[in-house]
């Protein structure tokens, strides 16, 4: 059975709290009043999770290494790269993080 919605949020700790299946550190770098939104699409075996925010920030994320993990970014084109089990898209002059020993 498909389970969907959207949350919004004015509070970066909520925010962090509303990213079920992960450990997430998010520091936000720029000023002004935060404002983000989650939306997500639960399948049996798929779950899909879009996140935006308002204000520039560094985020941490620890997923599940029994997961597979797709990361991909509206604001930033170029090639798909995989990496440390997860995929990247990032800009054509950076690389993705380096491999785990």
């Amino acid at each position: 059975m498909a389970e969907n919605g959207t949350a919004t949020f004015d509070n970066p700790d909520d925010y962090q709290a509303g990213i079920g299946g992960a450990s997430v550190n998010l520091i936000v770098t720029g000023g002004g009043d935060f404002n983000a939104r989650l939306t997500w699409l639960n399948l049996r075996r798929i779950h899909v999770l879009r996140a935006s925010e308002n204000l520039p920030r560094i985020a941490f994320f620890s997923l599940s290494p029994a997961c597979f993990t797709a990361a991909v970014s509206e604001r930033i084109s170029g090639p798909i790269q995989k990496a440390n089990g997860a995929l990247y898209r990032c800009r054509p002059s950076s690389s993705p993080p380096a491999a785990r020993p």
